[in-house]
């Protein structure tokens, strides 16, 4: 039997849905764990790319009576019939009259950007789908016609392309795509008709619909089920084939228009002489998230020697404090072969050089942390400038430029017109006093060492089991790991400090707790142990990377693959077996 057997919860990157991280055991719900985070966020995929979570832009995918969709000239039924995902849970879309029927959802579209928008369909009392309002606002809206009756696609709108695939049992996938105009639409329609390049009928005609998807891109992506979109957990696969659970503190991307470097937000009129030049090309290759949506820079001195000539490309204006650390990350590389190994500095305020970096021929994520001197404004500068060793003129590709507030970069967080926040992961679960050993057992967690808290006065909880009076704690100061246990009369059984975390490590930490008995484990190696003979007592619930003790401990960036409480203490022999990599 293996030593898993006798866990009593196990939370694995596995099974999840929409505000839920299945635990493996128990498999009966009672171990689930609660996902907050109310916000959207980035991850890297399977396939290595950066995108959303979820990828999917629409809100309540599989609900079509929700206040999200509005109905014009139509009702809407709910779990009318079977779905194409075995269950029913497919609605019923209906004219009212003759004029116009459909459903709408208002979107967030990023303009000059490709998009793909799809919804399973199976005919009702009439046979075509008609989807439209992806690209620009033409006659009303780009659309196209799809018949439900024999799967082909009928009439497609210029500026659209469009599919239909058979999914089984009558339904039909239904796609568009299409590159948005410089002010898109922010609405996608759903509607029916009778007939082919129609969008008028008569009462009562009705189709069937489940699983409405928007992505970036112009492929549909494997369909995701969404509600409110902000609460998904995040398996996160950077750092390799299986993945990571990613757990991140709340940020902002101080900067506008993250990967839109051709907006006026970002300057390019250089200083010095005339002959001085940056150009930016919008949308001119395929950027780490597999989209077309990474710009082109050119820049050259023009023939400029002194430090007065600059080649520029300047950020909008953000505020900062004197004395907080904070972190610029960005992806660029090579336009050509014959630009590899060309430097161009990246700087605070023109006067401030932060980083000189060299160009490659893949796409490198860079990141630099500054610590602020002084309160005020201030821009983010990429340039060549005269006389400073840089190259004369330099050609690369730039996305996804970030600038938060904190010692380490984060995952990347999208912005257009505003600044944008990311809050917190919180990964918790109350009541469960019946999984967490009250007298003994062990915490243990299997985690990359990804990021460090440097506040000496807070503290990055990586598993926190009870509350500010009685808890078990494994946490990271600095760079420094600690264990904690404290009882109802606020006595400390154990803290002290084991083991300098490396970033970017793999490490698997047993923590066993006993009266008389205590012990730290590490990667196969025992660090600490304790005959300390007391132990905490009514504790029933379980955080990941957040936890209630003291001065409010924050979150720090982990990444975890397995998380596991045993309901009774270990044997020695048995916690170096667990955690030996």
């Amino acid at each position: 039997m293996s030593l898993l057997d006798t866990a009593s919860l196990i939370v694995t990157p596995n099974g999840y849905k929409e505000g839920k991280l299945y635990s493996v055991i128990p498999s009966d719900g009672s171990g689930d764990m609660s996902v907050v985070r109310a916000t959207t966020a980035t991850r890297v995929n399977s396939a290595g790319l950066v995108e959303l979570v979820p990828y999917n832009l629409l809100t309540w995918s599989e609900d079509f009576t929700n206040a999200a969709w509005v109905a014009t000239n139509a009702t809407v039924t709910s779990n009318v019939i079977v779905s194409p995902s075995g269950v029913q849970n497919a609605d019923l879309l209906q004219s009212i009259d003759t004029n116009a029927p459909r459903i709408r959802q208002t979107t967030t579209q990023t303009g000059n950007n490709v998009f793909t928008f799809s919804c399973f369909a199976k005919k009702g009392n009439v046979n075509f789908l008609i989807l439209r309002n992806i690209a620009v606002n033409v006659g009303g809206g780009s659309r196209a016609w799809f018949n439900l009756d024999t799967g082909v696609v009928g009439t497609v709108n210029a500026g659209l392309t469009a599919s239909i695939e058979s999914v089984g049992s009558g339904w039909y996938r239904c796609s568009i795509s299409g590159t948005t105009d410089s002010s898109p639409l922010n609405l996608i329609d759903i509607a029916l008709s009778a007939t082919d390049n129609t969008f008028t009928g008569a009462a009562n005609e009705n189709i069937y619909l489940w699983g409405a998807q928007l992505v970036e891109g112009s492929t549909a992506k494997d369909y995701q089920k969404t509600e409110t979109r902000l609460n998904i957990p995040r398996l996160d696969y950077s750092n390799g084939t299986c993945p990571s659970l990613l757990v991140e503190p709340q940020r902002t991307n101080l900067l506008t228009y993250s990967s839109s470097f051709d907006n006026a937000a970002w300057t390019k009129v250089p200083l010095g002489g005339t002959a001085l030049t940056t150009v930016v090309t919008a949308n001119d290759t395929i950027s780490p998230s597999g989209i077309q949506d990474a710009d082109k820079i050119f820049m050259s001195l023009g023939g400029g020697t002194t430090t007065s000539d600059w080649a520029r490309l300047q950020s909008q204006t953000f505020n900062q404090t004197s004395g907080t650390s904070y972190t610029i990350s960005f992806w660029a590389w090579a336009s050509q072969s014959s630009e590899v190994g060309k430097i161009v500095r990246v700087g605070i305020g023109g006067n401030t050089a932060l980083l000189d970096f060299t160009l490659t021929a893949t796409a490198t994520r860079f990141i630099v942390t500054y610590t602020a001197a002084a309160t005020g404004t201030d821009s983010l500068l990429f340039q060549l400038r005269g006389a400073q060793g840089l190259a004369s003129t330099a050609e690369f590709y730039l996305w996804g430029a970030q600038l938060e507030a904190g010692a380490y970069p984060t995952s990347y967080i999208p912005t257009t017109s505003a600044s944008v926040t990311r809050n917190a992961d919180v990964i918790s679960k109350t009541g469960i006093s019946s999984l967490i050993g009250q007298t003994e057992g062990v915490l243990f967690l299997d985690l990359f060492a990804s990021a460090k808290n440097n506040d000496a006065n807070t503290f990055g909880t990586w598993i926190f089991a009870g509350d500010a009076a009685e808890n078990l704690q494994i946490y990271n100061l600095g760079t420094t790991l600690y264990w904690y246990a404290r009882n109802t009369g606020g006595i400390i059984i154990d803290q002290t400090a084991n083991e300098t975390l490396v970033e970017g490590t793999r490490y698997k930490i047993a923590y066993a707790y006993k009266s008389g008995d205590y012990a730290l484990y590490i990667n196969g190696v025992q660090k600490r142990t304790s005959a300390n003979a007391n132990v905490p007592v009514a504790v029933s619930q379980f955080n990941l990377s957040a936890g209630t003790f003291g001065a409010s401990p924050v979150i720090v960036k982990n990444e975890y693959n397995s998380v596991v409480l045993f309901p009774t203490r270990l044997t020695n022999a048995q916690l170096a077996t667990l955690t030996t990599i």
